[in-house]
């Protein structure tokens, strides 16, 4: 069986790119919250922003961990 050389993208994108993921989630949920702060004219959205950077970080921090986990451990080299 021949093997294609465009199997598993996400995951070689991941592995390769994952240590920015966390980082631009994050920085979406800052400036989507600032943004919808500065249009609606309440700082709520801001706080909110800001709370939801930190579990987007968290979250997408984990979701990197376990797919790096699984390609250093499952995919061929």
């Amino acid at each position: 069986m021949m093997e294609t050389p465009n199997r598993f993208v996400a995951i070689r994108f991941v592995t390769r790119f994952g240590y920015l993921l966390p980082l631009l989630g994050a920085a979406a949920c800052v400036l989507g919250g600032f943004g919808l702060s500065y249009s609606l004219g309440t700082t709520l959205w801001a706080v909110l922003g800001v709370v939801a950077a930190a579990v987007a970080w968290a979250g997408l921090r984990v979701a990197v961990e376990v797919i790096d986990l699984v390609a250093e451990t499952l995919l061929p080299r």
